[in-house]
């Protein structure tokens, strides 16, 4: 009974998730020309966690709230935008305990899209320590 239930649940989650319009992809690097045509092409995918936290302060290493964007990561390395077309999309922004099935499949069917794109070089996905072996096995 409960892998019939299961079963359910999985196909509403991917028909909502192919139903749904993707998250817009941004680029982050301002430059005279959008792109710069012998960088490569990377694509962050932010998921939230400890990554994505921050502080009241710069030494404050408790109580941080999830909240920082892929954008405001990008823009913490300016440095980035001088070896690769940076570009990202806000998967999630959650702490690491919020992580469920509909974030991971979702998480996927970017990565994929994205994986099968020619002009891409590489993908990143920015998450919490916490969540590091379900994103690798997932």
């Amino acid at each position: 009974m409960w892998k019939t239930a299961a079963f359910v649940l999985l196909a509403v989650q991917v028909y909502l998730l192919t139903a749904t319009a993707l998250p817009h992809v941004s680029s982050f690097c301002k430059r005279h020309s959008e792109q710069t045509t012998n960088l490569p092409n990377v694509i962050i995918f932010g998921k939230g966690g400890i990554i994505a936290s921050k502080g009241a302060t710069n030494t404050q290493t408790t109580n941080y709230k999830v909240g920082v964007t892929v954008e405001a990561l990008v823009e913490a390395v300016p440095e980035l935008c001088d070896i690769t077309n940076v570009s990202g999309r806000q998967v999630s922004n959650v702490d690491n305990g919020s992580l469920n099935s509909t974030i991971l499949l979702s998480l996927a069917r970017y990565i994929h899209e994205d994986v099968a794109d020619p002009t891409s070089h590489g993908t990143v996905v920015t998450h919490g320590t916490d969540t590091l072996e379900e994103t690798a096995f997932f």
